[in-house]
This record gives C-alpha cells, sequence and structure tokens, in this order.
C-alpha cells in the first residue's frame, strides 16, 4: 500500500470515528434532556371534577368535561410511541417516508421527540427538543451523515414553545388547567382558544370541538422559516385529531395530522402520526 493510499486510509477512518462520536454526544444530550424533564416534573395530587372547569368559557368547559373523567388525576407528564409517516417534500412532491417515533412530553417544561423516517440505509434519523437546558433539531442521513443542525436560539426555542403547547392541548390537556398563565377564550360556540406565555415566550392556540365535546382540530401562528424565503415569520401551522381512545381517564387522539399553512390552499400534512402507546405510568 503506497503511502497516498495509506494517507486516505487513515482520514476516512478518522473522519468515520469523529463522526460516531459526534452522533455518540447527541445521544447523550438527548439522554440528558429526557432525565431532566423527568426529574423536575412536578406530579399533581389534584383530581379532576367538573366544578375545576365551570367558570371556564363554555368551548372550554366542553371540551375539558369530555376529555377528563370525574376523579382522573391531573396527570402533566406523557410518553409515546407512534408510527405514520413524515414528508421530506411539497404538496406537490410530498415524498412521504415511513416514520417511527418515540415522544417525551412535560408541558410547559419541555419535550423531547425521537424519529427514524425511511427504511434499511436510506433512512434519517435524529431528535427534535426543547426543555430549560436548551432545544435542537438535529437530524442524520444513513445514521452517520448529519443534514439537519439546528442550533439553539430564540427563533428555534419560539418556534419549539408553539408546538409544546399545541401538543398539551391534546396530549395532556391537564397541564394547561395547572397553568396560571394560561387564559382562555371563547370564539363561538365549538371555537375556543388559549393564551399562554413563560419564559418570555407566548402562543395563542385555537381549537374547535366536536359535537360530543372532544378536539377536532387546532392551529396557531407558529415562527416558522418554513417558507420560500427561509426567513423566520409568523404563520399558520396546525392539523386535524381523531381516532380517539380512553386512557386513565383520558380521551386523547391517537391519530394526528399537522402541516404548514394550514387553512390556506397551500396546506398539506406533511407529519401524519398513529399512536401505538400512550403511558401516563411515570406521570
Amino acid at each position: 500500500m503506497d503511502v497516498a493510499l495509506t494517507m486516505f486510509v487513515i482520514l476516512i477512518f478518522t473522519l468515520l470515528v469523529a463522526l460516531c462520536l459526534w452522533r455518540y454526544h447527541d445521544e447523550k444530550v438527548y439522554h440528558k434532556a429526557n432525565q431532566f424533564l423527568i426529574e423536575h416534573h412536578n406530579p399533581s395530587s389534584t383530581r379532576f371534577s367538573p366544578e375545576l372547569v365551570q367558570s371556564l368559557p363554555r368551548p372550554v368547559m366542553r371540551f375539558f368535561n369530555a376529555t377528563i373523567r370525574p376523579g382522573a388525576p391531573l396527570r402533566t407528564m406523557v410518553t409515546l410511541s407512534m408510527h405514520g409517516k413524515l414528508s421530506l417534500g411539497d404538496k406537490r412532491n410530498p415524498k412521504y417516508l415511513p416514520m417511527k417515533a418515540d415522544e417525551l412530553l412535560v408541558p410547559p417544561f419541555g419535550f423531547t421527540w425521537k424519529a427514524r423516517a425511511g427504511s434499511g440505509l436510506l433512512h434519517v434519523a435524529g431528535s427534535d427538543a426543547a426543555y430549560p437546558g436548551g432545544s435542537w433539531t438535529r437530524f442524520w442521513l444513513f445514521g452517520c451523515i448529519p443534514i439537519v443542525r439546528t442550533r439553539q436560539s430564540f427563533d428555534h426555542a419560539l418556534s419549539a414553545f408553539g408546538r409544546l403547547m399545541s401538543e398539551a392541548i391534546f396530549w395532556t390537556p391537564a397541564s394547561l388547567l395547572l397553568l396560571d398563565s394560561a387564559q382562555w377564550e371563547e370564539v363561538d360556540i365549538r371555537t375556543g382558544k388559549v393564551h399562554i406565555e413563560r419564559d418570555g415566550y407566548s402562543v395563542e392556540v385555537y381549537f374547535v370541538i366536536n359535537d360530543d365535546g372532544s378536539l377536532d382540530r387546532i392551529w396557531f401562528e407558529r415562527w416558522s422559516n418554513v417558507n420560500a424565503e427561509k426567513r423566520y415569520q409568523f404563520q399558520s401551522f396546525g392539523g386535524f385529531l381523531s381516532d380517539f381512545k380512553w386512557f386513565d381517564g383520558y380521551l386523547l387522539p391517537t391519530t394526528v395530522e399537522a402541516g404548514n399553512y394550514f387553512g390556506s390552499e397551500q396546506y398539506f400534512p406533511f407529519f401524519i402520526a398513529h399512536v401505538d402507546t400512550l403511558d401516563f405510568a411515570q406521570a
């Protein structure tokens, strides 16, 4: 083996080791965020009763009474596993990939979401997270080539805050009952909204209920750079909720589809998920 080939082999080996160490570091940070959220979660001893929501606006009261059974503990942390599809394209050419993911949701403190999309070697994998120690979006191609690296910033944290609090409505609704900063309003007989502020971030989430009080859809103005200009701006984000099932006293959706520009002709669901497991056991 000549010197040039030897140097090339050493270079490739060094690069692979560096990428493996980088990926290992990502995994450590992900697990650190999970542990932080679990350790800083404070379970509530309060149990739900209709009296807790009788002074709230009509659609809000109907939603909570339909979603939480009387006597159910107010659960504020949930773990989920899901499968579905994730789009890497646009409305004309969605390029959906099969997806599996796990999520830890602890409003208002944060969330972690770890996903794998694609199959075999042709896959992307990584995580999306926000917690008091930071926020990020990090994905790898083939498990070893970094393709998305969004660092902690006000822009990313504000966008993640919108996701966190919108998901709280349909997967940990009790967390909003315990949140002092949540301000509820009636838009019409079937539509409500909640305004939430925390740590310098704020969001208003709108929701529409079905005749039985369960959720039909949600939307909010999300701080996002998923647009032609790749510039952060507020733009409509939302989706539809369906296939409701009871989990430990909570009627929650097991199918969620969501996307940018909700309510306009540009909308298409880049994220479609079906819940496999939903667990309050650690809550």
